[in-house]
């Protein structure tokens, strides 16, 4: 997607693709590679690389292969990995000068209205943020319900100063005609992933959950439900090499 996008930004801003037409991708067992390098008639010449990979790769290959990044930018990303050791592996590769925009960053509060059993809406949500606290990956922490909140210490404790902050909190509601676009999808995976969390786990009744599920895309057939997700975003710089 991202090649298609940025090819077609480049030609409707007067850019020609250089040989060969079509990006070139190099595929490897863990990492995609893709350059392409485009000029236009003043002279100016742009080449874009993507790679897809491990952030802990990605940071050793622009730490050892790469001039100083400008800006870097970790959208809905922060909250699926141990923030600490990754931000200080990024920390190398950017220049003095340069923004971390953290965007998305899930902080502990998830709610659906209206209620259906106010007991067993409290233990699915208490149940569905633990999932999030003890989630691991290849050995590591991959996340916290409390990202939001806890990215202020982590970017301070691993050499970054906060310029800003603000909460990107969805919302989603029905309008009086129904749900606006792709909402009511919207709404369907994310009962998708409670479900998916939640599934066998053993502190919750299997049929309480089903029920619940039900119940829940039932209201969103009906028009009823509305959802809300309490997110941080956060835009940083590096304070010095560390």
């Amino acid at each position: 997607v991202a090649r298609t996008r940025l090819h077609n930004w480049a030609i409707a801003h007067g850019y020609s693709p250089h040989t060969p037409p079509s990006p070139a991708v190099i595929q490897t067992t863990a990492q995609t590679h893709s350059l392409q390098t485009y000029s236009n008639p003043h002279g100016h010449t742009l080449a874009i690389h993507l790679l897809a990979a491990d952030a802990y790769t990605v940071a050793q290959l622009l730490a050892s292969t790469a001039p100083p990044v400008h800006a870097l930018i970790a959208h809905a990303f922060l909250d699926l990995v141990e923030c600490r050791p990754l931000l200080s592996s990024l920390h190398p590769i950017l220049d003095p000068a340069a923004r971390l925009y953290c965007t998305i960053n899930f902080d502990g509060l998830t709610v659906f209205e209206p209620p259906i059993d106010p007991e067993l809406d409290r233990t699915i949500e208490q149940l569905y943020h633990a999932t999030m606290d003890t989630r691991t990956v290849g050995g590591r922490p991959a996340g916290h319900s409390q990202t939001g909140r806890r990215l202020f210490h982590d970017l301070r404790a691993t050499g970054y100063t906060v310029l800003d902050m603000g909460s990107s909190d969805w919302t989603v509601f029905p309008q009086p005609d129904g749900y606006a676009n792709e909402d009511a999808a919207f709404l369907h995976h994310i009962l998708d992933f409670v479900a998916g969390a939640l599934t066998g786990h053993t502190a919750l009744a299997p049929l309480a959950l089903q029920s619940w599920i039900t119940a829940r895309r039932n209201q969103i057939k009906t028009g009823e439900l509305f959802y809300m997700a309490h997110q941080l975003d956060y835009l940083a710089r590096p304070v010095q090499s560390i």
